[in-house]
């Protein structure tokens, strides 16, 4: 027994007196809190103490109960919301984290409505394990909604909208972002998915960006996706059509700042050599890590001098390279009939260059700037090959990287180099894993440094056995 309990055993124990014994209350703070609530009823805060006691220390509960007092009044609610939700794999510590986080779930649901929305969540096709890992960590609030005047709409417009399949991309889309549930349809997302329609893009091409990318419909898309456009069409030479065709193929260019585009398009072009057509062939490329895989794959086969190996002749480029495959090739290729008619989005992103002042000013501009298209210390050969259009100038360091230049008048498949296994990638270039990870690591703390902004982390216990060489943490 709980040695507040054996202080209030009398009759007249009251509420007060229990918060003092459990909790050190003052009667200065439990005025305050009355002051809040009403009167507490004493049990209610006995079965408040029981729970809460359990799941974390005095200091933690008393804190809580300060800031969120409504919890005492709940009563037998409380120790029915931590069975409901611990037999859905919530863990009871985050269970104490969300009384604090999502206390309105708590104090203004209720277990039944709770359990409904499980219902209907499940019937749709989510697991336990999304409950427990993605909907309650993430939008707990959820819970607290009518299955099927707020959700079944917002799963509807989803299905004639986007075109998703209920027991794939919707069950996908709703364990990644559970938020959407949430939304309004004719206020919020309707209005959003109509936008990124206006633009040119398909209904298969909003409903691939939308799951990939569910931040656009969370919130207004224009200020994320008007800059990547912009940057894309200008900077990148793409035009208004390809720049469409590219953000289809890889719509994670979205999710990513100008800097980050920037640095990432400066090297393709100034140091990889590459322009407009092998983008437009594999815009997976602007998605790919620079500093993980994009600079050491080029850099270890330029070394060993293989990059002819990844080569197509420029006038068959666009046969060879669509046939090469790999992730979202084939759809920026396929992409093309599709965009040819967008006049919408032909006029907005028509408006979006004018805002950016031409070639060489505005936000576009800018962000081709904003990361130097060869740092001072670059130890790579200047390999372009008149084919890109970086929207910045850049020159020559003057040094080669072993005997492997690119071979002028061809094109990259930066497919082939990117989109392939490390085996696979090794099997062109040669050398083994060690050779390879050894490289990586070196190019990573010195011109990966340079070109991503990012700070390398070598952390000695986890080498991967390869003699103290680490992997470099960062999203580059």
């Amino acid at each position: 027994m709980a040695s507040w309990d054996c202080l209030c055993d009398d009759e007249g124990c009251d509420a007060g007196v229990m918060l003092a014994a459990a909790l050190g209350y003052s009667d200065a703070e439990y005025s305050e809190t009355v002051g809040r609530t009403g009167v507490l009823n004493k049990q209610d805060v006995a079965d408040a103490l029981d729970v809460l006691l359990a799941l974390s220390s005095r200091d933690r509960v008393k804190r809580l109960v300060m800031g969120h007092p409504e919890l005492l009044i709940m009563g037998f609610e409380l120790p029915a919301w931590l069975d409901f939700l611990t037999s859905y794999g919530i863990r009871k510590g985050d269970f104490f984290r969300l009384l604090s986080s999502n206390t309105a779930l708590f104090t203004r649901s209720s277990v039944y409505n709770a359990g409904l929305v499980i219902q209907y969540l499940t019937q749709l096709g989510l697991t336990q394990r999304d409950i427990a890992a993605s909907i309650v960590p993430r939008c707990a609030s959820l819970l607290s909604l009518d299955p099927q005047r707020q959700l079944a709409p917002v799963v509807a417009l989803m299905a004639a909208e986007l075109g998703v399949n209920l027991q794939e991309q919707v069950v996908h889309l709703i364990a990644k972002c559970p938020v959407l549930l949430t939304l309004s349809v004719d206020q919020q997302l309707r209005p959003r998915v109509e936008y990124l329609r206006s633009l040119g893009l398909s209904n298969a091409e909003v409903s691939a960006v939308a799951v990939d990318v569910p931040s656009l419909l969370t919130s207004d898309p224009e200020p994320q996706v008007a800059p990547a456009l912009r940057f894309l069409s200008l900077q990148c030479g793409l035009g208004r059509t390809g720049a469409l065709r590219v953000a289809a193929a890889c719509p994670s260019v979205f999710c990513l700042s100008a800097g980050n585009l920037a640095a990432k398009w400066c090297f393709l072009s100034s140091q990889m050599g590459c322009g407009p057509t092998e983008l437009s062939a594999y815009p997976p490329a602007l998605g790919t890590s620079l500093l993980n895989e994009t600079g050491p794959r080029f850099v270890f086969a330029a070394q060993k001098g293989q990059l002819h190996r990844f080569e197509a002749a420029a006038a068959a480029d666009a046969g060879v390279l669509a046939a090469g495959g790999g992730g979202g090739r084939g759809a920026a290729a396929d992409g093309g009939a599709q965009h040819a008619g967008g006049a919408a989005g032909e006029s907005r992103l028509a408006a979006g260059e004018a805002q950016a002042g031409g070639a060489a000013g505005g936000e576009g501009g800018s962000a081709a700037t904003a990361v130097a298209c060869e740092p001072s210390d670059s130890a790579l050969p200047h390999h372009r090959n008149g084919g890109g259009k970086s929207g910045s100038s850049s020159s020559s360091s003057g040094s080669s990287v072993g005997s492997g230049g690119r071979t002028p008048g061809t094109v990259l498949d930066l497919g082939r180099l990117l989109d392939s296994s490390i085996h696979e990638y090794l099997g062109v270039v040669g050398g083994d894993d060690d050779e390879f990870q050894a490289a990586r690591f070196a190019w990573q703390v010195s011109d990966g440094r340079s070109w991503s902004g990012m700070v390398t982390v070598f952390d000695p216990a986890n080498n991967g056995g390869v003699g103290g060489v680490g992997r470099a943490t960062g999203s580059w």
